[in-house]
């Protein structure tokens, strides 16, 4: 009987986190659309070597920038927000951080194609690993890379303001993330090198 009760409640807690799972935001039918390219990546001081005493040492300072193009394919002015996210990780975690944010407010005139530059700035972090005592110290961060979204900023029927109306991004699982309103809000967000507290 108590096996069977656990059984039941293991089902049900499946069942809520499946209801309640948070569903990738799907983009709504628009003459806009963006992409992007990767147009600079620069590596500053990068050193590796194994201490005397056991383990490994990694020091890593880079940056990117990437070169952005927005366009409207249909008959009429539009306007939307771009925002671009770096995203990163926490040095020698898997716990994703948004490194730099920055979002531009555009008048897409159709057949005119608007281009701007984003940057992450520069990405810093090191890895120390001891073999002996087991000791591993790290600081700073990881770049994994970028994603472009655009959303509608228009308020009058029929348009949506906020709706999704394109993403373009260096990898997909990226993609897939930014998609996710509600789990990008949450990401933590740095500012000069730390975590700011929410």
């Amino acid at each position: 009987m108590k096996l069977r009760t656990l059984l039941l409640d293991a089902l049900c807690a499946i069942a809520f986190s499946t209801l309640h799972a948070e569903s990738p935001e799907r983009t709504a039918p628009s003459s806009l659309t963006v992409d992007a390219q990767l147009a600079a990546n620069k590596a500053g001081a990068e050193d590796k070597f194994r201490p005397i005493y056991g383990g490994s040492y990694a020091k890593t300072d880079k940056s990117r920038t990437i070169a952005v193009q927005a366009w409207n394919i249909g008959r009429t002015p539009a306007k939307a927000r771009l925002t671009v996210y770096w995203i990163g990780k926490a040095t020698g975690t898997t716990n994703r951080v948004v490194l730099a944010e920055q979002t531009h407010a555009l008048t897409l005139t159709p057949g005119v194609v608007q281009k701007l530059s984003s940057e992450s700035g520069e990405v810093k972090g090191s890895d120390l690993t001891v073999r002996t005592g087991r000791y591993r110290q790290t600081t700073g961060f990881t770049l994994d890379g970028w994603a472009c979204v655009l959303r509608d900023d228009e308020t009058e029927p029929p348009h949506t303001r906020g709706a999704l109306l394109a993403v373009k991004a260096s990898d997909a699982h990226l993609e897939e993330l930014v998609r996710l309103r509600e789990t990008l809000a949450a990401l933590p967000r740095v500012k000069d090198g730390k975590v700011l507290k929410k």
